[in-house]
């Protein structure tokens, strides 16, 4: 398993992940196939790779992996103030 990295930014060309990311998450939205944040809020949208298999065939070799994507949306309740400190 490695690290995850961030999808935001980054251009998806798989339409069924596309959906699934707008799908389950409302803030995120695509310009042309770009994954942009809609919203004011911080967008975290990862991803990494498991399960990473290489198996030999006639032809040489298939290689698959499955990919996780996770979310989170960071929001500071209302009734939060913001704090400074003076020095």
């Amino acid at each position: 398993m490695a690290d995850s990295q961030s999808l935001v930014g980054r251009i998806i060309y798989d339409e069924d992940l596309r959906n699934a990311i707008t799908a389950n998450i409302p803030e995120a939205t695509f310009k042309n196939n770009q994954l942009v944040n809609n919203s004011k809020d911080f967008l975290s949208v990862n991803f990494c790779f498991l399960n990473h298999e290489i198996t030999p065939n006639e032809n040489g070799v298939v290689e698959s992996m499955t990919i996780s994507v996770s979310s989170e949306v960071d929001r500071l309740p209302p009734e939060l103030p913001h704090q400074t400190n003076n020095i």
